[in-house]
């Protein structure tokens, strides 16, 4: 069982949010050519993504429950309560205190607040994409706005400390390469908010390794 929930965590994020990439570059590819891909929109993508955040937080949750209690010793943490513990460790949250409270407790800080974390700084980074646009209108297409949160939410935290940064390399990277080969003078940031978010999916983790990017993660 061990194996199993290891592989489930490890890659079934990877797959989907690989494959949400892919379809966020198809839906933005065609919208540039005037054209739509039925039943697939960037809204549906991050409805989608959302429901995926927290769907995986409760599978993880379950499946570290029954692993718990397949096991003779951590059987007993699953009737442990959090009541002793100050209030500051717990956050005051009256749910850890009864039956279930330690399991509880232990599924929020490590699968749950996760996923609301990473929704709190997309929306976050998505009120500044807004802000930009008020103000500098010609950085954006339709919907790229929607990209930059849909990027974020797939980086999640603490990639985005990489993301921002890859945001601005892409932006250079896609200007240079319109302005030599395609002769076109200004970039939006729908292609390097694509392109960022890819190269944090897939470097975020050893380049958070080597800098120590994991201590920043919320449990």
């Amino acid at each position: 069982m061990y194996v199993a929930l290891n592989l489930i965590a490890v890659w079934l994020p990877r797959i989907f949010f690989g494959l949400v990439s892919i379809g966020a570059c198809l839906v933005y590819w065609r919208s540039r050519q005037g054209r739509a891909i039925k039943h697939l929109t960037l809204r549906g993508l991050v409805v989608a993504l959302l429901v995926f955040k927290f769907a995986y937080a409760l599978l993880l949750s379950v499946g570290q429950y029954f692993v718990w209690k397949s096991e003779p010793l951590a059987h007993l943490l699953l009737n442990e309560s959090l009541e002793k513990l100050p209030a500051a460790v717990t956050g005051g949250v009256g749910a850890f205190d009864g039956h279930l409270g330690y399991f509880l407790y232990y599924a929020w800080s490590r699968f749950w607040l996760d996923a609301v974390w990473s929704v709190i700084i997309a929306i976050l980074f998505w009120g500044i994409l807004k802000l930009l646009q008020r103000y500098r209108e010609r950085f954006f297409h339709a919907g790229e706005t929607t990209i930059g949160f849909l990027a974020a939410l797939i980086v999640g935290w603490p990639n985005i400390i990489i993301f921002v940064p890859l945001v601005f390399l892409s932006v250079v990277l896609v200007s240079v390469y319109r302005l030599v080969f395609l002769k076109e003078t200004y970039t939006t940031l729908g292609w390097p908010l694509i392109l960022a978010a890819v190269l944090a999916f897939v470097v975020g983790h050893f380049f958070g390794a080597a800098v120590g990017l994991s201590s920043w993660r919320i449990y």
